[in-house]
C-alpha cells in the first residue's frame, strides 16, 4: 500500500556546489574586527588604563529602567569601575506586621563611572548593551567630583528621611545641591510620599525631576528630595 509522503526542503540534499564558504569570509571578518575595535575602545575605560591613578575621573551613564544592576555586571567584567548606591525601600505594614521594604537604587536609571576620559572610551562605553548614553553627551560629558561622588555614596537613611521637612511642591524649579548633577536645575514633575511609620501620614520624599545637562534632557525618576534645593 502506497503513503503520500511530503518532502520537506530541510529534509532535501543540498548541492554543496551551490555555496561556497568563501563568501561569508568577509562578513566574519568585518564582524571580528567589530569586536575588536570595541574591546579595544573598552579597555580604554578600565582601571588598567596606564594613566587612571592620575587621570580618572568621575562621571555618569544613563541606563534603563530596572537595568541597572545588569549594565552594572557587564561593566564590572569589563573591570571599569563603577559606583551603584542603593538605599532601604519603604516599609510595608500588613495584618500589625512590619516588613522591610527591599532595596531601591539611590537615583534609579544612572550609574556613575569612573574613566580616563577620551573619546575612544566614551564611544565604547556607548556600545555596552544596555547603556542609553553618557550624561552630557560624548563631546561634553558630565563631570562628577570625587567629593560628590563619595557624599552621594555616603548618604545615610537618616538623611533621606529628613526630606519629610522640606516643602516642594509639583512645578517647583529646583538645584541639585550635591550628587552626580551637582549644579543642575530641574523642574518637579511629580511629588512621591512614603509612609516612614506606621501611623503616620505619607510624606513626600522622592520626586520626577525634569533636567536638562549640556542640551541633553533627562526625566529623573524617584529623585531623593535630599539632593534638592528649591529656587
Amino acid at each position: 500500500m502506497m503513503h503520500n509522503v511530503k518532502t520537506y526542503a530541510a529534509c532535501r540534499t543540498v548541492d554543496t556546489t551551490l555555496y561556497d564558504a568563501s563568501q561569508f569570509d568577509a562578513v566574519l571578518d568585518r564582524v571580528v574586527a567589530r569586536k575588536r575595535i570595541k574591546a579595544t575602545m573598552l579597555s580604554m575605560a578600565s582601571e588598567s588604563h596606564p594613566s587612571f591613578a592620575s587621570k580618572a575621573a568621575w562621571f555618569a551613564i544613563q541606563t534603563p529602567d530596572n537595568r541597572e544592576l545588569v549594565v552594572k555586571k557587564l561593566l564590572d567584567d569589563e573591570k571599569i569601575v563603577t559606583a551603584f548606591p542603593m538605599v532601604p525601600g519603604p516599609r510595608t505594614y500588613k495584618r500589625g506586621r512590619v516588613s522591610e521594604g527591599e532595596k531601591t537604587p539611590l537615583l534609579a536609571g544612572y550609574l556613575l563611572i569612573k574613566i580616563v576620559p577620551s573619546p575612544a572610551a566614551f564611544v565604547g562605553l556607548r556600545q555596552v548593551k544596555g547603556v542609553v548614553d553618557i550624561v552630557g553627551g560624548c563631546e561634553k560629558p558630565w563631570r562628577v567630583s570625587q567629593e560628590d561622588v563619595s557624599r552621594f555614596i555616603a548618604l545615610t537613611d537618616l538623611e533621606l528621611r529628613a526630606a519629610a521637612d522640606l516643602e516642594f511642591s509639583r512645578g517647583d524649579r529646583v538645584l541639585f545641591g550635591f550628587g552626580p548633577f551637582k549644579g543642575i536645575e530641574g523642574v518637579i514633575e511629580k511629588l512621591h510620599a512614603t509612609r516612614l511609620h506606621r501611623n503616620d501620614s505619607p510624606a513626600m520624599l522622592h520626586a520626577d525631576i525634569t533636567a536638562c545637562v549640556h542640551g541633553q534632557w533627562h526625566n529623573l525618576k524617584r529623585t531623593p528630595l535630599a539632593l534638592l534645593e528649591k529656587l
